[in-house]
C-alpha cells in the first residue's frame, strides 16, 4: 500500500535537488518506504522521457513479469503507478495522463460507460486487447472497454483503477486542484 503522505513528505524534502543526490538519499532511507514509494518519488522529482508508445510497452513489460501477466492485477499496482507519475511528469504523456484524468476519473458516474457493442479495442494506457459485452469473452471483466462521454479513448478496468491511485497521490502532492488545465506541470 503506498503511502500518500510520506511520498509527499519525501518529494518536498528532495525537491530542488539534482538527480544524484535524490537517487542516493532514496537508497540512504533503506525499508523505512517500500520500492513503490521510492520509484514515485524519483518519477515525480526526476521524470523520464518517454518516446512514443514507449509507456504501454513499459507496462507490458512490467505486467508480463508478474504472475498475472498483461491482464493485471485489478488492485493498485506497485508498478503502474510510477510510471504513470512518469508520464504525468513528462512534457510528451502530461497532456494525455492530464485527459485521461479529467475524463475517466475526475468526471460524473453517468460520463462513465462500459461499451455496449461487439467493438474489439486496445486500452488507451497498457494497450492491453479490450472489448464490449456484446464479446463471447470466457476471460472476466478485465477485458471489458470501459469509456467516457469526455473521451473517445477506451480503457480496462485495471488502467481505470490505477488512474484512480494516480489521482490520489497527485491530490496530495499537488492539493486538490491541480488537475485545472490552466496549471503549468511544475518541474523542479
Amino acid at each position: 500500500m503506498i503511502r500518500n503522505d510520506f511520498v509527499k513528505g519525501y518529494i518536498n524534502k528532495f525537491r530542488g535537488k539534482d538527480k544524484a543526490t535524490v537517487y542516493q538519499e532514496l537508497l540512504a532511507l533503506g525499508s523505512s518506504l517500500t520500492s513503490a514509494e521510492k520509484n514515485i518519488i524519483y518519477a515525480y522529482l526526476v521524470p523520464q522521457n518517454l518516446l512514443d508508445g514507449e509507456l504501454v510497452i513499459q507496462i507490458q513489460e512490467k505486467r508480463k513479469l508478474s504472475p498475472e501477466g498483461l491482464k493485471g492485477t485489478m488492485q493498485p499496482s506497485d508498478v503502474d503507478v510510477p510510471l504513470l507519475m512518469n508520464a504525468y511528469r513528462t512534457m510528451q504523456y502530461g497532456k494525455y495522463i492530464k485527459h485521461l484524468l479529467h475524463s475517466f476519473v475526475k468526471c460524473r458516474d453517468d460520463k462513465l460507460y462500459i461499451l455496449n457493442s461487439s467493438e474489439q479495442l486496445e486500452c488507451g494506457v497498457c494497450g492491453k486487447p479490450i472489448h464490449g459485452i456484446g464479446v463471447q469473452d470466457n476471460r472476466g471483466n478485465e477485458y471489458l472497454a470501459y469509456g467516457s462521454s469526455q473521451s473517445d479513448i477506451f480503457m480496462c478496468p485495471d488502467c481505470l483503477m490505477q488512474l484512480h491511485v494516480l489521482d490520489e497521490l497527485l491530490q496530495e502532492i499537488e492539493g486538490r486542484d491541480y488537475l485545472t488545465w490552466g496549471t503549468v506541470i511544475k518541474r523542479k
